[in-house]
């Protein structure tokens, strides 16, 4: 008998885990795209042709952050003489 290192053994019960768990969905039938099927913490989205996870549900949006460094200034802009509307300073 072969033995399997714990890594491989992790590795396929991971494995074994994902596919017995989408085998237990049952995606609503005739979905459009967009639509989205919640399961636990996967909200799943149809795109047209099959359905995709996302990550996880999002929590609420937090505070904004502090306002970033200033940047440099812009290059200088026109002169009404550039600008060729008859305008001479």
């Amino acid at each position: 008998m072969m033995a399997i290192s714990p890594r491989e053994q992790a590795r396929a019960a991971a494995s074994t885990t994902i596919f017995s768990t989408l085998e237990m969905l049952t995606f609503p039938a005739n979905p459009s795209p967009g639509d989205t099927f919640t399961d636990g913490a996967v909200v799943w989205t149809f795109d047209g042709e099959k359905w995709v996870a996302s990550n996880s549900i999002a929590g609420p949006t937090g505070p904004a952050g502090p306002p970033g460094p200033a940047g440099p200034p812009g290059p200088a802009g026109p002169t009404a003489i550039e600008q060729d509307e008859g305008f001479y300073f």
